[in-house]
């Protein structure tokens, strides 16, 4: 009898545990910005084989050590070999699926954060729908879209309902663009995403990036400062500029 109720404790205990683990766990995508195939490492553990975008599931919330590498052509042409493109550490929200990127100057940048809610059910009311936010959903259903509430926390606008690209649209969208051959019909595209969408300061990053010329840079980035849900990380932009004349330019006409 005892062994039993021990069994019983033991299998309540997993199962609490590993559906708290769930919950409070959390997902890192990194890439790096040139496109080549990387393979990470967490905290001394390397990932299995290269691909374009690393994913590691079920990571612990709190700082993690990370390696990223990428295959470079040997000088002399004998054979690839591995190249650390960064090195250091990251912290990594709960409940959460981070993106990534390691930029050309070998900086990781977080480009987007997507916060899992799981739902808690109400033990009064357990048949009543819910908000992400645990609150009852007035229309009968639960909406599975993060509430703008939880983006001012990142400095995006207070008084803004729209929401930003998400990733796989977005990803969709630079394929388009980066497809094209002329760098006129690439601003073009361009500019009609900005003009129906919003953006994040990291996915506007990576949008000029696909661009040749610095001036065609510095004239997507004046317009898709009024496009960013998040205009306090609009310093990441930055980045994509060769000369210190296109920040100044773009700080001018920022304020």
């Amino acid at each position: 009898m005892k062994t039993k109720f021990l069994r019983s404790i033991i299998l309540t205990t997993s199962i609490a545990f590993s559906a708290s683990a769930a919950y409070s766990s959390s997902v890192l995508n990194v890439r790096l910005a040139d496109g080549r195939p990387l393979v990470i490492s967490v905290d001394g553990i390397r990932q299995q084989g290269f691909s374009k975008m690393q994913r590691v599931d079920y990571l612990t919330p709190g700082f993690h050590r990370i390696k990223v590498l990428t295959i470079q052509r040997h000088p002399f042409g004998l054979f690839p070999v591995t190249r650390v493109v960064y090195e250091g550490g990251i912290r990594i929200a709960p409940n959460s699926e981070i993106f990534a990127i390691v930029n050309r100057y070998h900086h990781l940048v977080i480009e987007d954060v997507v916060v899992f809610n799981p739902i808690v059910p109400d033990p009064i009311a357990p048949d009543v729908p819910r908000h992400p936010g645990n609150y009852p959903a007035p229309t009968g259903l639960c909406e599975t879209v993060t509430e703008i509430d939880h983006y001012n926390d990142q400095g995006y606008h207070d008084d803004s309902y729209q929401r930003y690209m998400n990733q796989a649209d977005f990803m969709q969208l630079i394929g388009v663009i980066g497809s094209k051959t002329f760098e006129s019909t690439r601003s073009s595209i361009a500019r009609q995403a900005l003009q129906n969408n919003y953006f994040t300061s990291g996915q506007i990053v990576q949008l000029l990036e696909v661009f040749t010329f610095e001036s065609t840079r510095v004239e997507m980035a004046e317009l898709a400062y009024e496009r960013v849900v998040d205009p306090n990380n609009y310093y990441l932009v930055f980045d994509a500029f060769t000369f210190e004349s296109s920040i100044h330019h773009l700080q001018a006409n920022m304020n």
